[in-house]
């Protein structure tokens, strides 16, 4: 038996057991949930499940026991079933791509919350490390819900590190202090909390999916953060940036065109911009907007202009400006102490105007 779980009121038990098909059997594998009283020791419900349990939980109130089972090796796929305890029906109340740590009921047993993670493996395969928390309704009425949690790393992993920084051991370190753990619905069931161990805490309305507090540490890499205070203190008539990124003393010219994108070349495709509170960015012709104050990890009202520093997963960003420009630095922070070690750096430098 893999699993023991105690019902909120020690009323009932639940035990899971994984089975495995007999070799050269069609059957695949299969799970038991059994249920027993606690008062009278007599076993009340025996519930089988068609994939690999791993995870199950009771309702506040005892009437309903939710499992999550996954199906696939290497790519799993989790779905949730609940069941009914007082007739023994069953209802599938969806599912996702990866598996989730704890499942979670909101104070009322109405909703449930999990975060689907996914090994590092498929991380740095797809070349996204953002996260999904699936919201399911179980009694009442209301939709189910997927918010994708912000995207630690920024765009791009190489961004954020040097690429020869990326052993083994310090992709599970670094995945592990940005990957988000479900921390549960608050008191009232109006919020869900998630943080890391890194530091990051987000706060969302449990209805509407909608971000209700700002994350209190930066959550793009080095080069978005440089282009979202960057370009926000320029002047309207600065039109060329140089941006470059160590290591490896990567330069990029940039060009203000005259519908007030930030280019490389002349690729209307690609590009940058700032719209009032959002930084966008266009790749392949596919616009995506970021809140800057939010993606900084800063209050809404703070001015850029002072912005010494900002707190990052990997570390902190230190800004240290210039006349015509600004130097960033990603340092390496261990244990809540600055190392003094430059993970990454860059500089963004503008050329005045003819005549500026």
């Amino acid at each position: 038996m893999q699993k023991l779980r105690l019902s909120p009121g020690s009323e009932l038990v639940a035990g899971l057991t994984r089975l495995y098909p007999i070799p050269g059997s069609r059957s695949g594998s299969f799970s038991l949930i059994k249920i027993w009283s606690v008062k009278t020791k007599q076993l009340v419900h025996d519930l089988r499940v068609p994939g690999r349990a791993y995870e199950l939980v009771f309702s506040p109130d005892e009437s309903t026991v939710v499992a999550a089972d996954r199906t696939g090796n290497l790519g799993s796929t989790t779905t949730i079933r609940a069941w009914n305890l007082a007739d023994g029906s069953e209802r599938r109340l969806g599912f996702f791509f990866g598996e989730t740590d704890k499942l979670y009921f909101s104070p009322d047993g109405s909703r449930l919350a999990a975060i689907a993670n996914l090994d590092y493996s498929f991380l740095n395969a797809f070349g996204d490390f953002s996260f999904k928390l699936g919201v399911w309704q179980v009694t009442g009425e209301g939709d189910a819900m997927t918010i994708t949690i912000p995207n630690a790393f920024g765009d791009s992993k190489a961004t954020c590190l040097p690429l020869e920084k990326w052993s083994n051991e310090l992709r599970q370190e670094v995945v592990g202090g940005v990957t988000p753990v479900l921390r549960g619905f608050s008191a009232d069931g109006k919020q869900i909390i998630c943080e890391t161990e890194s530091g990051l805490r987000t706060t969302y309305n449990a209805r509407s999916g909608e971000l209700l507090q700002h994350p209190n540490i930066c959550t793009v890499g080095v080069f978005k953060s440089m282009l979202m205070v960057a370009l926000n203190q320029l002047r309207p008539d600065m039109k060329v940036l140089n941006v470059v990124i160590e290591p490896g003393n990567k330069q990029t010219r940039l060009e203000r065109s005259a519908d007030g994108w930030w280019r490389a070349g002349t690729v209307k495709t690609s590009g940058f911009k700032i719209d009032g509170e959002h930084f966008v960015s266009r790749v392949r012709g596919s616009d995506h907007r970021d809140h800057i104050m939010m993606r900084l990890g800063l209050k809404d009202g703070t001015n850029l202009a002072d912005l010494s520093s900002l707190k990052h997963p990997l570390g902190v960003i230190k800004i240290d400006r210039k006349k015509g420009g600004l130097k960033f630095r990603l340092e390496e922070v261990t244990d809540g102490i600055e190392s003094g070690e430059t993970l990454q750096s860059g500089e963004v430098r503008w050329a005045s105007p003819p005549g500026g």
